[in-house]
Protein backbone atom coordinates (compact mmCIF):
# COMPACT_ATOMS: atom_id res chain seq x y z
CA UNK A 1 0.00 0.00 0.00
CA UNK A 2 2.85 2.58 1.13
CA UNK A 3 4.51 1.42 -2.23
CA UNK A 4 1.40 2.32 -4.46
CA UNK A 5 1.06 5.26 -2.81
CA UNK A 6 4.45 6.46 -3.13
CA UNK A 7 4.48 5.67 -6.93
CA UNK A 8 1.32 7.85 -7.03
CA UNK A 9 2.67 10.47 -5.48
CA UNK A 10 5.77 10.69 -7.49
CA UNK A 11 3.65 10.25 -11.02
CA UNK A 12 1.50 13.42 -9.42
CA UNK A 13 4.82 15.02 -9.07
CA UNK A 14 6.38 14.32 -12.63
CA UNK A 15 2.80 15.75 -14.10
CA UNK A 16 2.97 18.91 -12.24
CA UNK A 17 6.38 19.73 -12.96
CA UNK A 18 5.42 18.91 -16.69
CA UNK A 19 2.66 21.25 -16.71
CA UNK A 20 4.75 23.86 -15.48
CA UNK A 21 7.67 23.74 -17.61
CA UNK A 22 5.08 23.94 -20.33
CA UNK A 23 3.41 27.00 -18.98
CA UNK A 24 6.54 28.87 -18.43
CA UNK A 25 7.30 27.69 -21.83
CA UNK A 26 4.39 29.33 -23.47
CA UNK A 27 4.94 32.56 -21.11
CA UNK A 28 8.04 33.54 -22.42
CA UNK A 29 6.57 33.24 -25.95
CA UNK A 30 4.44 36.46 -24.99
CA UNK A 31 4.63 39.53 -23.64
CA UNK A 32 6.93 42.46 -23.87
CA UNK A 33 10.07 41.79 -26.83
CA UNK A 34 13.06 43.80 -27.78
CA UNK A 35 15.31 42.54 -30.87
CA UNK A 36 18.24 44.38 -31.55
CA UNK A 37 19.51 44.02 -35.86
CA UNK A 38 23.00 45.11 -36.60
CA UNK A 39 25.56 45.39 -39.64
CA UNK A 40 28.63 46.40 -38.42
CA UNK A 41 31.45 47.25 -41.57
CA UNK A 42 35.12 48.19 -40.93
CA UNK A 43 36.27 49.87 -44.01
CA UNK A 44 39.84 50.83 -44.97
CA UNK A 45 40.52 52.48 -48.61
CA UNK A 46 42.05 54.98 -50.78
CA UNK A 47 39.76 55.00 -53.58
CA UNK A 48 38.47 58.37 -53.23
CA UNK A 49 35.98 59.83 -55.45
CA UNK A 50 32.85 57.77 -56.93
CA UNK A 51 34.33 55.66 -60.08
CA UNK A 52 38.11 55.90 -58.63
CA UNK A 53 39.85 52.53 -58.31
CA UNK A 54 42.42 53.76 -55.76
CA UNK A 55 46.14 53.87 -55.67
CA UNK A 56 48.61 56.80 -57.27
CA UNK A 57 50.87 57.12 -60.55
CA UNK A 58 52.67 60.31 -60.09
CA UNK A 59 54.45 59.52 -56.85
CA UNK A 60 52.32 61.93 -55.02
CA UNK A 61 51.34 59.15 -51.28
CA UNK A 62 47.36 58.70 -51.29
CA UNK A 63 46.42 57.87 -47.18
CA UNK A 64 43.89 55.45 -46.75
CA UNK A 65 40.47 56.35 -45.21
CA UNK A 66 39.43 54.65 -42.49
CA UNK A 67 36.59 53.59 -39.95
CA UNK A 68 34.04 51.60 -38.20
CA UNK A 69 30.66 51.44 -39.43
CA UNK A 70 27.69 50.26 -37.96
CA UNK A 71 23.66 49.88 -38.85
CA UNK A 72 21.48 49.04 -36.05
CA UNK A 73 17.87 48.70 -36.40
CA UNK A 74 15.99 48.21 -32.91
CA UNK A 75 12.49 47.27 -32.59
CA UNK A 76 10.08 47.08 -28.79
CA UNK A 77 6.64 46.00 -28.72
CA UNK A 78 4.55 43.69 -27.16
CA UNK A 79 3.34 40.59 -28.24
CA UNK A 80 -0.49 39.81 -27.14
CA UNK A 81 -0.12 36.23 -28.80
CA UNK A 82 2.91 34.21 -29.46
CA UNK A 83 2.58 34.50 -33.02
CA UNK A 84 1.99 38.09 -33.24
CA UNK A 85 4.07 41.56 -32.90
CA UNK A 86 3.09 45.12 -32.43
CA UNK A 87 5.10 47.67 -31.38
CA UNK A 88 8.06 50.45 -33.07
CA UNK A 89 10.82 50.43 -34.88
CA UNK A 90 14.07 52.93 -34.43
CA UNK A 91 17.23 53.00 -36.71
CA UNK A 92 20.33 54.25 -36.06
CA UNK A 93 23.12 54.25 -38.41
CA UNK A 94 26.66 56.14 -38.53
CA UNK A 95 29.29 55.62 -40.97
CA UNK A 96 32.29 57.63 -40.05
CA UNK A 97 35.46 57.93 -41.90
CA UNK A 98 38.91 59.81 -41.68
CA UNK A 99 42.21 60.51 -43.27
CA UNK A 100 45.41 62.34 -42.39
CA UNK A 101 46.74 64.79 -44.82
CA UNK A 102 49.64 64.63 -47.25
CA UNK A 103 51.46 67.18 -49.15
CA UNK A 104 49.22 66.50 -51.93
CA UNK A 105 45.70 65.55 -50.54
CA UNK A 106 44.33 67.57 -47.19
CA UNK A 107 43.23 65.45 -44.45
CA UNK A 108 39.49 64.35 -44.27
CA UNK A 109 36.77 63.55 -41.44
CA UNK A 110 33.39 62.81 -42.53
CA UNK A 111 30.09 60.63 -41.76
CA UNK A 112 27.32 59.51 -42.83
CA UNK A 113 24.21 59.38 -40.18
CA UNK A 114 20.89 58.24 -40.50
CA UNK A 115 17.72 57.77 -38.63
CA UNK A 116 13.72 56.25 -39.39
CA UNK A 117 11.22 55.47 -36.92
CA UNK A 118 7.99 54.21 -37.56
CA UNK A 119 5.05 51.30 -36.64
CA UNK A 120 6.10 47.17 -36.38
CA UNK A 121 3.35 45.00 -37.38
CA UNK A 122 5.23 41.14 -37.26
CA UNK A 123 4.32 37.30 -36.97
CA UNK A 124 6.64 34.25 -35.52
CA UNK A 125 6.08 30.85 -36.38
CA UNK A 126 8.43 28.48 -34.50
CA UNK A 127 11.70 29.64 -34.56
CA UNK A 128 11.11 32.09 -38.02
CA UNK A 129 9.64 35.61 -38.08
CA UNK A 130 9.02 37.77 -40.53
CA UNK A 131 8.83 41.43 -39.39
CA UNK A 132 7.51 44.88 -41.35
CA UNK A 133 7.88 48.22 -40.43
CA UNK A 134 6.12 51.55 -42.29
CA UNK A 135 8.85 54.38 -41.78
CA UNK A 136 6.76 57.31 -41.21
CA UNK A 137 9.72 59.91 -40.03
CA UNK A 138 13.92 60.43 -40.57
CA UNK A 139 16.82 62.28 -41.89
CA UNK A 140 20.15 61.33 -43.57
CA UNK A 141 22.67 63.65 -42.86
CA UNK A 142 26.21 63.85 -44.05
CA UNK A 143 28.70 65.83 -43.29
CA UNK A 144 32.49 66.39 -44.41
CA UNK A 145 35.22 68.74 -43.04
CA UNK A 146 38.97 68.28 -45.12
CA UNK A 147 42.45 70.57 -43.97
CA UNK A 148 45.34 70.90 -45.52
CA UNK A 149 48.43 70.23 -44.34
CA UNK A 150 49.52 73.73 -43.43
CA UNK A 151 45.99 74.06 -41.06
CA UNK A 152 44.00 75.52 -43.18
CA UNK A 153 39.74 74.55 -44.12
CA UNK A 154 39.69 72.82 -47.70
CA UNK A 155 36.24 72.01 -46.91
CA UNK A 156 33.41 72.01 -44.28
CA UNK A 157 30.04 71.22 -45.49
CA UNK A 158 26.86 69.47 -44.49
CA UNK A 159 24.01 67.82 -46.27
CA UNK A 160 20.34 67.11 -44.75
CA UNK A 161 17.84 65.03 -46.26
CA UNK A 162 14.31 64.40 -44.79
CA UNK A 163 12.54 61.41 -45.03
CA UNK A 164 9.28 61.50 -47.12
CA UNK A 165 8.44 57.83 -46.22
CA UNK A 166 9.70 54.65 -46.10
CA UNK A 167 9.09 50.92 -45.17
CA UNK A 168 11.46 48.02 -44.03
CA UNK A 169 11.05 44.28 -44.02
CA UNK A 170 13.27 41.68 -42.01
CA UNK A 171 12.53 37.94 -42.08
CA UNK A 172 14.85 35.61 -39.55
CA UNK A 173 15.62 32.26 -38.01
CA UNK A 174 16.68 32.22 -34.04
CA UNK A 175 18.23 30.12 -31.74
CA UNK A 176 17.53 29.97 -28.59
CA UNK A 177 20.10 30.67 -25.46
CA UNK A 178 17.70 30.93 -22.94
CA UNK A 179 14.22 30.85 -22.66
CA UNK A 180 14.00 34.23 -22.69
CA UNK A 181 16.76 35.27 -25.22
CA UNK A 182 17.36 34.44 -29.27
CA UNK A 183 19.99 35.39 -31.45
CA UNK A 184 19.86 34.33 -35.27
CA UNK A 185 20.77 35.37 -39.00
CA UNK A 186 18.49 38.32 -40.67
CA UNK A 187 17.96 39.63 -43.98
CA UNK A 188 16.81 43.07 -43.56
CA UNK A 189 15.41 44.94 -46.63
CA UNK A 190 14.53 48.66 -46.33
CA UNK A 191 13.67 51.76 -48.64
CA UNK A 192 13.67 55.09 -48.28
CA UNK A 193 12.40 57.77 -50.02
CA UNK A 194 13.51 61.32 -48.82
CA UNK A 195 11.74 64.37 -49.95
CA UNK A 196 13.58 67.64 -49.35
CA UNK A 197 17.61 68.63 -48.82
CA UNK A 198 19.21 71.21 -46.80
CA UNK A 199 22.81 72.16 -47.39
CA UNK A 200 25.34 74.19 -45.96
CA UNK A 201 29.13 75.42 -46.41
CA UNK A 202 30.90 76.88 -44.22
CA UNK A 203 33.44 78.43 -46.81
CA UNK A 204 30.86 79.33 -49.08
CA UNK A 205 28.22 81.69 -48.74
CA UNK A 206 26.69 81.20 -52.08
CA UNK A 207 22.61 80.67 -51.41
CA UNK A 208 23.16 77.72 -54.42
CA UNK A 209 25.19 75.99 -51.66
CA UNK A 210 23.41 77.16 -48.46
CA UNK A 211 19.66 76.20 -48.20
CA UNK A 212 17.05 74.65 -46.43
CA UNK A 213 14.29 72.34 -47.07
CA UNK A 214 14.33 72.32 -50.69
CA UNK A 215 11.96 70.07 -52.22
CA UNK A 216 13.00 67.53 -54.68
CA UNK A 217 11.39 67.10 -58.01
CA UNK A 218 12.51 63.67 -58.11
CA UNK A 219 12.52 61.96 -54.82
CA UNK A 220 16.26 60.82 -53.25
CA UNK A 221 15.64 56.75 -53.43
CA UNK A 222 18.10 54.55 -51.43
CA UNK A 223 17.17 50.91 -51.21
CA UNK A 224 19.37 48.12 -49.90
CA UNK A 225 19.21 44.65 -48.61
CA UNK A 226 21.66 43.44 -46.21
CA UNK A 227 22.36 39.92 -44.07
CA UNK A 228 22.41 40.62 -40.68
CA UNK A 229 22.19 39.51 -37.12
CA UNK A 230 19.73 40.01 -34.62
CA UNK A 231 19.58 39.77 -30.81
CA UNK A 232 15.56 39.28 -29.26
CA UNK A 233 14.65 38.98 -25.85
CA UNK A 234 11.17 38.59 -24.26
CA UNK A 235 10.50 39.75 -20.77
Amino acid sequence: MKIRFQIRARFIQIIALGLLGASAAQASQWGPYFEVTAYPVNRESNTGALGDMGGSFDGNAVNTESGFSFDLRNTLGVKPIEWLLIGGTYNYGNSPLKRDATDATPSLESSVKNWEAGPTLGFFLGNWRIVGSYLLAGKKTYTTKATNADGSLASDEETVNKLKSGYMITVGYSFSLSANLKIGPTLSYRMLKYKSQSKSNALDGDPSVNYTDREFSTPSVDGKLLPMVTIALNF
